[in-house]
């Protein structure tokens, strides 16, 4: 019984002991964003900009970049919207073509 209350006091010592430096998991990748996900760094062109979702279908092209619902011809920071695709969408600024993406390209593509 003695033994058994060591036990419980020491678990619950190493439990309520905060752990030294920060989150463990900070470095890791999240395991939900799709595969070859930039979130902007390291672009100058996007950065700031997130293509969250598109709607595409015979009557309406429609993109949400940084939660603002867009059509072709709107402008989000400075940049008009040109092309509404089912996985991307193509922006234009100071005579610059922007393209963010939801998913990576399934195939190489010739530059």
């Amino acid at each position: 019984m003695r033994q058994e209350c060591r036990i419980l006091l020491l678990c619950l010592g190493l439990a309520a002991t905060p752990v030294a430096g920060a989150d463990p998991f900070a470095n890791l990748p999240d395991p939900t964003r799709p595969s070859g996900w930039q979130d902007g760094i390291g672009s100058t062109a996007n950065q700031g900009m997130v293509l969250q979702g598109t709607t595409v279908s015979a009557n309406r092209r429609v993109a949400v970049i940084n939660g603002q619902r867009l059509a072709v011809g709107d402008r989000v920071q400075g940049a008009t919207v040109t092309d509404i695709q089912p996985f991307q969408v193509t922006l234009q600024r100071a005579g610059r073509d922007i393209a963010l993406r939801l998913t990576p390209p399934l195939a190489k593509e010739k530059r």
